[in-house]
């Protein structure tokens, strides 16, 4: 059975008003219209610790919906600052027209970055130009700009991705 497309990907915060206020501020995502409250018993057989009570939002940007999950309970769990080099650890990547300008904003407003802008100039990815930062959880986010080729509309090419295109303006 396939699959008939991507639904959202979840990230699990301290506080949802906090992650929201982030992303939006400094990348333009839409904020939540409304946040859920869940304290029943299907969500603690879904996540796995029963008597869960968890808010949900979802932040949004083109096509993208990132479910923010905020625990109430259970309580008390370490925060895990991820390293790229730990198994599972997820990284958002966010297409920018200029990574340089964005960096140099982002670090004024305050942002912790992990790298300066790295340009790619060799391989799959040569022509991009990519940076490391952390959103309030210690989240790594990635802020990309494609090659001129690929801001242009023109299809991209890349090892294992069949006829990936650079979305319309």
């Amino acid at each position: 059975m396939r699959s008939d497309g991507f639904a959202h990907f979840g990230l699990t915060v301290t506080s949802i008003e906090r992650t929201a206020e982030f992303y939006s501020s400094h990348f333009g995502f839409e904020v939540p219209r409304e946040v859920f409250e869940y304290e029943t018993p299907w969500i603690g057989k879904l996540v796995g610790h029963d008597g869960a009570r968890v808010r949900l939002g979802f932040l949004a940007i083109a096509d993208v919906l990132i479910e923010l999950h905020q625990y109430r309970c259970p309580e008390g769990h370490e925060r895990v600052v991820p390293d790229t080099t730990y198994v599972g650890c997820p990284h958002i990547a966010i297409r920018v027209e200029d990574v340089e300008a964005t960096y140099h904003r982002l670090l004024d407003e305050g942002v912790e970055f992990i790298s300066p802008p790295q340009a790619i100039t060799d391989g799959a990815f040569a022509g991009y130009v990519c940076a490391y930062c952390r959103d309030p959880d210690g989240l790594i986010v990635e802020i990309t700009q494609p090659p001129a080729a690929a801001q242009a509309g023109l299809e991209l090419t890349m090892p294992g991705v069949a006829g990936l295109r650079a979305p319309p303006e």
